[in-house]
């Protein structure tokens, strides 16, 4: 009996699970789940997916078993989950873990067991537990060092499909400027005025809110050059605690995780999203050259053609899509709690500094009237 798609992480018990595991094939005929203990985390993190650890035990033969799993489902607050479902966020996410996650060379969680509901375009995961890795805390900010790490690990694997015919055996996986991508030109509309009346004009520069307007109204013009070519597989959620990290070098070098928004598009709007979100200002001003030009070295080294110039050129597009997070987070979601909260006010400062700091406005003028 196939295990079922709960919706609470309450709902989580020794029957579920072991159906879970046995329809994935990881149960032999001798071994059952003997318990589980669910611990609930990431409030405030995982505004759009409820998160637990389950400690698990076992009867019978339990070699190669996971003792520890992090659960993933989707999210208890309406807004947030009907936001997924628009975009096929949850399905896109299990499909990756199925289809490209296998052959990936860049480390991702191992997936346990997957389940889709394609109706309601829901999905509910187990994880691997990467609780022993370190993963930066965004509100505080991550290091160059260990951003640097990251970019390379990124660009490693983006130069694997950068133009590559298999994307196009991937079409769960919407284009950057496909339809349901596109889907966020509506969103950016609609929710930037109840963003500023949520408090978040007070954050602002007068130039800062010129600039999210202009941005507004060209977003469909944007986003299309995002999408466009040249395409590799994009992540979209490039984040400080959507990554871990282990010993440099090591198998666990860089983990990353959350695929939910991956797209086919262009990969360096994975740089701007983490420079611009998970590094503190005065880092990412004083570091953001050197860590674009170490991407763009390493992508070169894969094969990559791609100049300096287009590479900054994607780099400043990327900055001005980055916008719509904290835009659309700060006014159409429930935010969890007071650490979600943080999180927006924080991302809001540092992703509309990033984009003035780079003359966004001045690009916007001349590429976009």
């Amino acid at each position: 009996m196939p295990a079922a798609l709960l919706m609470n992480i309450d709902e989580i018990d020794t029957a579920w699970l072991d159906e879970a595991l046995r329809e994935a094939g990881h149960l032999g005929d001798g071994t059952t789940v003997a318990s589980v203990a669910v611990t609930p985390f990431g409030a405030g993190v995982g505004m759009v997916g409820q998160l637990a650890r389950l400690a698990v035990s076992y009867d019978g033969p339990a070699e190669g078993l996971p003792t520890s799993l992090i659960a993933k489902l989707p999210s208890p607050y309406e807004a947030n989950r009907a936001q997924m479902q628009l975009f096929r966020y949850y399905v896109r996410e299990a499909l990756f873990y199925r289809e490209v996650a296998p052959t990936s060379s860049l480390r991702v969680p191992r997936c346990w067991w997957s389940t889709i509901d394609s109706d309601s375009n829901l999905s509910a995961l187990l994880l691997e537990d990467l609780g022993h890795l370190h993963s930066p805390d965004q509100i505080v900010g991550m290091s160059p060092e260990l951003a640097e790490r990251a970019l390379r690990a990124l660009a490693r694997f983006q130069a694997e499909w950068w133009q590559s015919p298999r994307l196009d055996e991937i079409p769960w996986m919407d284009y950057g400027n496909g339809p349901i991508t596109m889907g966020a030109v509506g969103v950016f509309e609609q929710a930037w005025q109840p963003f500023l009346d949520n408090g978040f004009r007070d954050q602002l520069s007068d130039a800062q809110v010129v600039l999210g307007a202009a941005v507004r109204d060209h977003f469909a013009q944007i986003l299309t050059d995002f999408g466009g070519e040249p395409r590799t597989i994009c992540h979209t959620d490039f984040r400080a605690e959507n990554m871990f990290f282990g010993e440099p070098g090591s198998a666990e070098d860089v983990v990353v995780l959350d695929w939910q928004i991956s797209t086919r598009s262009g990969g360096v709007y994975d740089v701007a999203y983490l420079l611009a979100q998970s590094l503190p200002v005065e880092d990412r001003r004083a570091h953001e050259e050197r860590l674009l030009r170490a991407y763009h070295d390493e992508l070169t080294s894969g094969g990559v053609e791609l100049s300096w110039q287009d590479c900054l050129d994607a780099y400043r597009i990327g900055l001005m899509v980055c916008l719509v997070i904290p835009v659309s987070v700060g006014g159409t979601l429930d935010m969890a709690n007071e650490r979600g909260r943080q999180l927006v006010e924080m991302i809001t400062a540092r992703a509309f500094t990033a984009a003035t700091d780079q003359g966004c406005h001045e690009l916007l003028a001349t590429r976009y009237g």
